[in-house]
């Protein structure tokens, strides 16, 4: 029998089933003043605003039609709903805990059931008919979205101004030669952050730590920037 013997060659080439993109775009969005309900126990004035969170960015069908609908030979049209998670990350005043709550949207004066913005998107894909007839195209949305003017609207609910920066794709699952290096190392063990042992003996030595500006400069060009 052939004795095999093990591969011990750290750089080769692999056969990987990734997500290919065959076509994408981008889209921006802004929203103005939107009212928000959240989900609290209690008034919001027990509470302190800190930021807003977003969640995974999902791809949801618009009403009941395709995803994908053929065009010509070459071209399919994309009609997709982009859903994006809003949370609302809050500082309660009594125990100074951070709590993060979902932020349902307030159309007309009815609270959303859930918490996610929607955002339409229709666009023309350079997509292969023969493979779009067989359903080989899946769309993905990546989204990166920013929030100001945040202000308290009473009970439980803000507003908040929010722009959205939305890339839209198609892919599909192909077998992809790679050359690669091998497998990832396994990484350090985590660290927990410790007290420095010490502090009190670095802090009161003059020859180690210098003494801390200790009134305002005189110079009009020195500025300062504070966390709100």
């Amino acid at each position: 029998m052939e004795e095999r013997t093990c591969n011990t060659n750290t750089r080769g080439v692999e056969c990987l089933i990734v997500d290919k993109v065959y076509d994408a775009c981008s889209k921006r969005e802004c929203i103005q003043n939107m009212t928000f309900e959240l989900a609290l126990n209690g008034d919001i004035s027990e509470y302190t605003f800190l930021y807003a969170q977003f969640g995974e960015t999902e791809v949801e069908q618009y009403e009941d039609e395709p995803f994908f609908t053929e065009m010509d030979e070459c071209h399919a049209r994309l009609k997709c709903v982009v859903a994006v998670p809003i949370y609302a990350v809050l500082r309660r005043k009594c125990d100074c805990s951070i709590v993060a709550v979902e932020a349902k949207p307030v159309c007309k004066g009815c609270v959303q059931s859930d918490n996610k913005i929607r955002i339409p998107v229709s666009t023309v894909m350079d997509l292969n008919r023969k493979f779009v007839r067989q359903g080989r195209f899946i769309p993905t949305a990546e989204c990166f979205v920013e929030a100001n003017c945040v202000n308290r609207s009473g009970g439980c609910q803000i507003s908040m101004t929010l722009g959205f920066v939305i890339v839209v794709s198609a892919v599909s699952k192909v077998s992809l030669k790679v050359p690669t290096f091998g497998y990832c190392p396994i990484p350090e063990e985590c660290r927990e952050e410790e007290c420095a042992p010490n502090f009190c003996e670095t802090f009161l030595s003059e020859d180690i730590s210098a003494f801390r500006d200790f009134f305002p400069s005189n110079s009009s060009c020195d500025t300062c920037e504070c966390d709100d």
